[in-house]
């Protein structure tokens, strides 16, 4: 077996980003030098040991999110984005770089943001309304207490009456809305979402895109969106990452000058919704395949 051969990545560098709406080749920062960073993740990369070797899963990125922002990251399958994510998470750990929130360190620190993995995870022998309060109890709030507080916001989330529910009689969409509604009572400023929606039909997912939006702008959290939708990516985002195949690295960097509020069915028509998009795809096209150089 070949000794992987690690490099240091170089020092970040301020820059400006593109003109909104311009694709630009990213090289090393993730920073627009003009809002300050909530979340940010430096130079991060990581490898994994396997049966066949070693798996370099992710090569120096650098990402942002400034504090109300929706940040969406976009790549071909395999290119590390959930690994990405659960890094962001605190779920793991890098093998270099690092993670901080408001200028700390916050690497291997679980609970530092609402993470709402692909699949939903809703326990199927929990009530509706007990599978949202599971991290409220982890984190030691009482039963009732809980309950009381999450049934509270059973309206906003669309789940008014079925709270007593089990997951298996739930919709597809209504589950996504309780494992979010869970994410949303850890009370973190900021969320950090895998592919949310990517196992629901067009139609259900556009109606859960706008509502996402919709709370998004009423509480104004800092969201983190990994996905495969180029239209999801722009539509719910204010800006998006490209990355390469694997070892993922951020390629490119499109900046979302579309007002808010936004509707789904006038944005996605637009001309300038579609010019962005022939953007991202010709930016995906063009780098899909360029890992590490």
């Amino acid at each position: 077996m070949s000794k992987l051969s690690h490099r240091v990545p170089e020092p970040v560098v301020e820059r400006e980003y593109a003109p909104p709406g311009t694709l630009e080749t990213w090289e090393q920062d993730g920073s627009n030098g003009r809002h300050l960073p909530l979340l940010e993740a430096r130079a991060v990369a990581k490898t994994f040991e396997g049966a066949h070797g070693t798996v370099e899963a992710l090569w120096n990125v650098s990402i942002v999110a400034a504090a109300g922002e929706f940040v969406a990251i976009i790549g071909p399958s395999g290119c590390g984005k959930s690994t990405l994510l659960e890094i962001l998470a605190g779920l793991g750990a890098p093998t270099s770089g690092t993670v901080l929130i408001d200028g700390v360190e916050t690497v291997g620190r679980v609970g530092a943001v609402g993470h709402m993995p692909q699949k939903d995870l809703l326990l199927p022998w929990r009530s509706v309304l007990d599978n949202t309060i599971l991290g409220l109890e982890v984190a030691g709030t009482p039963r009732k207490r809980a309950r009381q507080e999450a049934m509270g916001w059973f309206p906003r989330f669309g789940l008014e009456g079925f709270e007593e529910h089990y997951p298996a009689t739930l919709s597809g969409g209504m589950r996504q809305r309780a494992s979010l509604l869970r994410t949303f009572l850890s009370g973190r400023n900021i969320l950090v979402l895998d592919e949310p929606f990517g196992a629901l039909d067009a139609l259900t997912r556009a109606q859960m895109q706008e509502w996402l939006l919709g709370i998004q702008d009423e509480f104004h959290k800092t969201i983190v969106l990994v996905t495969h939708d180029v239209d999801e990516a722009l539509y719910l985002s204010d800006r998006v990452y490209l990355m390469t195949a694997r070892p993922g690295s951020i390629s490119g960097i499109l900046d979302v000058p579309l007002d808010r509020p936004r509707r789904y069915e006038q944005i996605v028509t637009s001309p300038e919704f579609m010019k962005l998009k022939r953007s991202v795809l010709e930016g995906l096209k063009q780098r899909s395949a360029r890992g590490r150089t």
